[in-house]
């Protein structure tokens, strides 16, 4: 037992020794080659040139300074500084820099547009065994001023995490903004309005050393306002107006989009797939002779689809190179195209709408006009709710509907199948237009 001891002491010994060699040539690396990686970053591209300054060294940390120049922008040539910190343990090391102010025009450039000083710091880390690596910046929280108001800016990072080099998860994140007026109409602001939580997601794919996205998502928790509807036409608190309190407002909650796209196939095209969420909540107007109305409530709205084929690539080739080629540009998607609804639903006024089925046009490929087209879409929807807002010169065709069969009724909701093969169009198998001599094309 004690020569087990005996041997595992060694092992570890020289683990220990061999992870300190490999942090000390890694320290030494940093100094050898951190100079040739800013020149091959600065040859490669013209958008931005980076230079390192070593301030302090030793073989667990290096300090340093790196200046940041943009020669091209909106603003002009834009520089920044950073303090950089580098520190190295046995199987990763991180970096860690934050902005140095007043050096560079950046903040020379912000105060001459009204904005304060903002803050940048960023962290990084790779993992050598885990074989990962990631990142992130963040900006400071400030307040920017506005002409009758002002809005409060909140922290905004962007953020990078890789396991090899060709596919990569990056994101950006936004704590938000609020706005509101300093004008006062009727007792409330003449704004208000509030963006929360925003994030964005995506996953960059490298392939041939060109970067595609096949998917993103994009989520908020809310974006809310509401403003003086007098204020919004143009009138001063002191007008006199018929009614001063008038307000609008709207509140959009639990926001959540993803985008992505399929495998290419045998043509190079591509798929895409799209599913989200929503709560809609408005009410125009909000306040009228002094009271708050209420809200219309469309919530729970939920989708899912797909919308294909197409080469994306040779889309975006044709529009940039010859935009009239239309016969080149049908010839980058599928013919007849397709559009899939899985599900539309919602609840509204607390009745539940929901809407399925398909689309499949088919294309003249010499006009690009609708030749044929093939549809079929199921939908049905709360009957209380729809006899609630039906207005009444409508109410004689849903009973003419339901008479035919065109529309049926279940104990809940309305329901129908709306049906479309070339120029047959019917409700629930009932005609509704046979005209056979229609046009065979439609125009896009």
């Amino acid at each position: 037992m004690k020569r087990v001891f005996k041997y595992l002491a060694y092992l570890l010994i020289a683990v220990f020794v061999l992870l300190t060699v490999g942090m000390v040539a890694a320290s030494y690396m940093f100094d050898k080659k951190i100079q040739d990686a800013l020149s091959y970053v600065n040859k490669k591209q013209n958008h931005i040139q980076l230079k390192y300054v070593p301030v302090s060294s030793s073989i667990l940390e290096k300090n340093g300074r790196l200046s940041v120049f943009v020669p091209k922008s909106k603003a002009g040539p834009v520089s920044a500084v950073f303090d950089v910190k580098t520190t190295f343990n046995f199987s990763s090391f991180d970096v860690k820099f934050v902005k140095v102010d007043n050096e560079g025009n950046l903040d020379a450039i912000l105060a001459d547009n009204g904005l304060p000083l903002i803050g940048i710091t960023g962290a990084a880390a790779v993992s050598i065994f885990e074989m990962k690596a990631h990142g992130a910046v963040k900006t400071t929280a400030f307040n920017l001023p506005l002409i009758d108001g002002g809005c409060r800016v909140g922290e905004n990072s962007v953020y990078l995490s890789a396991r090899s080099t060709k596919k990569f998860n990056v994101g950006f994140a936004s704590a938000g903004i609020k706005c509101k007026s300093d004008l006062i109409y009727s007792g409330r602001e003449a704004y208000n309005l509030e963006f929360l939580n925003l994030k964005v997601k995506a996953q960059p794919v490298v392939v041939n050393k060109k970067v595609s996205l096949d998917s993103i998502s994009v989520s908020f928790d809310s974006l809310k306002g509401q403003a003086s509807t007098i204020y919004m036409i143009g009138f001063k608190p002191t007008d006199e107006v018929k009614d001063p309190t008038l307000a609008d407002s709207f509140d959009i909650e639990n926001f959540n989009v993803n985008l992505s796209l399929s495998d290419k196939d045998r043509h190079s095209r591509r798929t895409l797939y799209s599913d989200g969420s929503a709560d809609i909540y408005f009410a125009f107007p909000f306040v009228k002779d002094g009271l708050e109305q209420k809200y219309n409530r469309i919530e729970n709205i939920n989708y899912k689809l797909s919308f294909g084929a197409f080469n994306l690539e040779k889309i975006l080739s044709n529009l940039k190179d010859s935009p009239e080629d239309l016969g080149s540009l049908l010839k980058s998607v599928s013919n007849p195209m397709s559009f899939d609804l899985d599900r539309l639903s919602l609840k509204y006024q607390g009745g539940e709408f929901n809407v399925s089925g398909f689309v499949y046009p088919t294309l003249d490929p010499s006009t690009g006009k609708i030749k044929d087209i093939s549809s079929k879409m199921n939908a049905s929807g709360d009957i209380a709710v729809i006899d609630s807002i039906i207005e009444e010169q409508y109410k004689e065709a849903l009973a003419d509907s339901l008479h035919q069969g065109a529309i049926t009724k279940t104990s809940k909701n309305y329901e129908t199948t709306l049906e479309i093969k070339g120029k047959s169009v019917t409700l629930n198998g009932i005609a509704l237009n046979a005209d056979e001599n229609a046009d065979d094309t439609l125009d896009l």
